[in-house]
């Protein structure tokens, strides 16, 4: 797992080898940034696939997702897991 971070030079130089068979996620909310875009955006064009976690489906980042998880669904997500974990135990929910 590589984190990128930094400026457009060295996100890119970070990226460089993208392609497919790799998984990005890319965690953008409003304002959304213009390089995290262009940095989805270019991932996507080598073929890696994009998990998105932003604030809605009008997104530019769900729109170029393979996968996303909206804002509202981290809030519902220990709940989630905590059923799922309770009903594959057994318990009632």
């Amino acid at each position: 797992m590589t984190q990128v971070q930094g400026g457009a030079a060295g996100t890119f130089d970070q990226l460089f080898r993208v392609g497919p068979g790799d998984v990005v996620i890319a965690i953008c909310f409003p304002r959304y940034s213009e390089l995290a875009l262009k940095t989805v955006q270019y991932a996507k064009d080598r073929g890696a696939t994009i998990i998105g976690v932003t604030d809605s489906e009008m997104s530019p980042v769900y729109q170029m997702s393979s996968d996303a998880l909206m804002r509202w669904m981290l809030v519902s997500l220990p709940r989630i897991i905590s059923c799922n974990a309770r009903c594959m135990l057994g318990y009632p929910s």
